[in-house]
């Protein structure tokens, strides 16, 4: 009966942490630049006390946060994505590490030329968010958004 009750309990536990909200909310927009070029912008805002990493962080800590277009031939990346935030640097407990990370929200761009009149932006974000003692697991959210001409 002990190893019923200790079962259940876990089973609850893994139910309770997996139906967990995400800290995260993505929203995604381009803004247009020069004739042809616009910048793909995803904003992530954070409920107090969640972090997420910054696109440029070394192999032996978190998750960075990362994006992935599909292929495409009505545009292609021009330039350095960059990241725009509440940023903090510093020591890192978690990760025994220096690292960046943001807090409230963030916004990362990407230039992209448009190759034709019209496109379709499809990829996903990778990411992973930690509060001051513990980590979720990390997720990808999947976006497509319309260019017009």
């Amino acid at each position: 009966m002990e190893k019923f009750g200790l079962f259940l309990f876990l089973g609850c536990l893994t139910i309770a942490l997996n139906g967990q909200n995400d800290p995260v909310e993505w929203s995604f927009t381009a803004e247009k630049g020069k004739k042809g070029e616009f910048q793909f912008v995803g904003t992530a805002k954070l409920q107090p006390g969640w972090y997420i990493y910054s696109q440029f962080i070394g192999d032996d800590g978190p998750v960075p946060t990362s994006f992935a277009f599909d292929e495409n031939s009505n545009y292609t990346l021009a330039g350095k994505a960059a990241e725009i935030g509440d940023r903090k640097e510093g020591y890192d407990e978690l990760f025994d590490m220096q690292i960046v990370k943001f807090g409230n929200q963030v916004a990362f761009s990407q230039p992209l030329k448009l190759l034709a009149k019209s496109a379709t932006i499809k990829g996903s974000v990778e990411y992973m968010t930690c509060d001051d003692q513990k980590c979720l697991p990390p997720k990808s959210i999947d976006f497509n958004l319309s260019i017009p001409e």
